[in-house]
């Protein structure tokens, strides 16, 4: 496997996980395929919720697959030479599987335990209050670019700091010279 693509994949994945989690977020990794218990959230709780995330724009969290899909593509490419066409035709068919998994509502569904978890119902609704505002509004509006800019500071930083970390420790450990010079290289 080639190396530098795959740091890259794997700093952009981290970057993005470490971006999306809230400082000091509970928990860790479950198990994907483990179903989540049910969980029972009033009617009227879980409509203000889903209201909360048409207001503030999170309905809107499929707008951001075609960038994730180009990221994806564009790392393929790299790894792969445009003449080997089993890894065209392997990387379009993860493509349409993972466009179609990431396009349902379910993304959504699962966000409303979330809510409910760290939310009162006043809260929502005060919430609900301000992104009705001309403020929250823009707020909404404004967050898609915001994310977007803030996940390129995150990666540049991570990068950053990753490299600086590598070039401390090259010394004591000279098998990580050559990840050090393939990063240096992308820079």
């Amino acid at each position: 496997m080639n190396r530098p693509v795959t740091l890259s994949l794997v700093l952009t994945f981290l970057c993005a996980l470490l971006f999306a989690l809230p400082a000091g977020s509970e928990g860790g990794p479950q198990d994907g395929n483990a179903p989540d218990p049910p969980i029972i959230i009033a009617p009227i709780k879980e409509a203000a919720i889903r209201r909360l995330m048409k207001v503030s724009g999170g309905e809107n969290v499929t707008a951001a697959i075609p960038q994730i899909l180009q990221s994806i593509q564009a790392a393929m490419d790299k790894r792969y030479p445009p003449s080997d066409e089993h890894a065209r035709k392997m990387t379009a068919a993860l493509l349409r599987k993972l466009a179609a998994r990431l396009a349902s509502k379910d993304f959504l569904d699962q966000m409303v335990p979330v809510y409910d978890k760290f939310f009162t119902h006043e809260d929502i609704a005060a919430m609900i209050e301000f992104y009705e505002t001309p403020a929250g509004r823009k707020m909404a509006q404004s967050m898609p670019s915001i994310t977007q800019e803030a996940s390129r500071v995150s990666i540049r930083w991570t990068t950053r700091a990753f490299r600086q970390a590598l070039e401390e420790m090259v010394t004591d450990y000279p098998e990580l010279q050559s990840t050090l010079v393939s990063i240096q290289k992308q820079q």
